[in-house]
């Protein structure tokens, strides 16, 4: 239903454009954008009033409270076509904004808000409490609907961080607590492997990479500065002498 309503809109604004004057056609783009922000924003909503739902419908059938609906972000993921941990993500993100900031929240429904600008506010207000975040809630949906994402970043964390003195630091220890090692495959040979460390721990490994792949190219190793972080780091990791010894057999692509 939603989705033939869309392909109506979409071959609706492909058949009229060839005769749009320029005016007409960077309205439209300002009316598609706040089009895909309704719709976003209404898709928040029933992600979190599914899982709500499916809670409810597990207890009532006297399903364990620490299982009651587990199932639903796995459902959503296969909805959507993503990963869990990505359905996760947004679940977090979804109920503090239907929790929180209700203002925000129906901003965003009425398409004078982005995504992308309500991540960052309420990511940005996590170190609050909840009626501290509701009480600035107005003031952080009027900054998202007057400046772009980035500033909306920067203005919410001064908000924030006037709202309590000490919500950076809080917000500095629950990010410091989130570390992570992460691999993600390509598809054409290459990897990133990332490393979401505290600070002063990600300058210290880059550091000695770099020391020591400056002391070799010194010595006379022809490898670029980037090629002999590589192998160093890889060498480090693995603890062969070899980087290019590895053998190993990728059968999966982590995305």
């Amino acid at each position: 239903m939603i989705e033939g309503r869309v392909r109506e809109l979409v071959a609706e604004v492909s058949a009229a454009s060839d005769t749009w004057t320029p005016r007409e056609r960077i309205d439209a783009i300002a009316e598609l954008e706040a089009a895909v922000a309704m719709l976003q924003a209404v898709s928040n909503l029933e992600a979190v009033a599914y899982v709500e739902r499916r809670r409810a419908a597990d207890r009532a059938a006297r399903v364990g409270t620490g299982t009651a609906g587990r199932g639903a972000p796995v459902e959503i993921a296969m909805a959507r076509g993503v990963s869990r941990a990505t359905v996760d993500y947004q679940l977090a993100f979804a109920r503090q904004l239907v929790d929180d900031h209700p203002t925000l929240l129906a901003a965003c429904l009425d398409g004078q808000v982005a995504q992308s600008a309500a991540k960052h506010i309420v990511q940005a207000a996590e170190p609050l409490t909840p009626d501290q975040r509701r009480g600035i809630d107005g003031e952080l949906a009027e900054l998202a609907c007057e400046l772009t994402p980035g500033e909306v970043r920067t203005a919410a964390h001064r908000k924030v961080t006037a709202t309590d003195p000490q919500a950076a630091a809080k917000r500095a220890e629950r990010a410091r607590a989130r570390t992570a090692v992460r691999a993600i495959l390509h598809g054409d040979g290459t990897g990133s492997l990332t490393g979401l460390l505290p600070a002063e721990q990600a300058v210290a490994c880059w550091q000695r990479l770099d020391h020591d792949a400056r002391g070799m190219r010194a010595d006379g190793d022809e490898r670029s500065i980037d090629a002999l972080m590589c192998d160093l780091l890889v060498e480090r990791v693995t603890g062969q002498v070899q980087a290019t010894n590895l053998n190993l057999e990728v059968g999966v692509v982590v995305a």
